[in-house]
């Protein structure tokens, strides 16, 4: 089952976590449906969430790219990726998040 992403934009914008939105294609990004989601590209399916992390050996923004080519249906992030068909959703904090993102979705 999915929830439309307008919910945890609704959240992370009450926790004061949402710096902006960029969009991408097609319909508005509150109305995209969100299966899951997920931290690791590798385990990215169609319909997922993909949380880009920094971390001390390697930085999640690096593999959104590829999450979206494996089915993302959108990306939270602390940094805008160009060229990407997908909304981004642009956190101050992608830790803090990832944590609402994963209890909105996964409860």
């Amino acid at each position: 089952m999915s929830a439309p992403l307008g919910e945890l934009i609704a959240l992370l914008e009450a926790r004061g976590l949402l710096r902006g939105i960029v969009p991408g294609v097609g319909a508005g990004a509150g109305s995209v449906a969100v299966a899951e989601v997920v931290l690791d590209s590798r385990h990215v399916a169609p319909g997922a969430l993909f949380a880009a992390v920094p971390g001390e050996r390697r930085d999640g923004h690096a593999f959104v790219p590829a999450a979206v080519a494996a089915g993302a249906v959108a990306v939270l992030a602390e940094r805008l990726t160009d060229g990407l068909a997908v909304p981004q959703l642009l956190v101050a904090a992608a830790r803090p998040a990832l944590a609402l993102a994963a209890a909105w979705r996964h409860g």
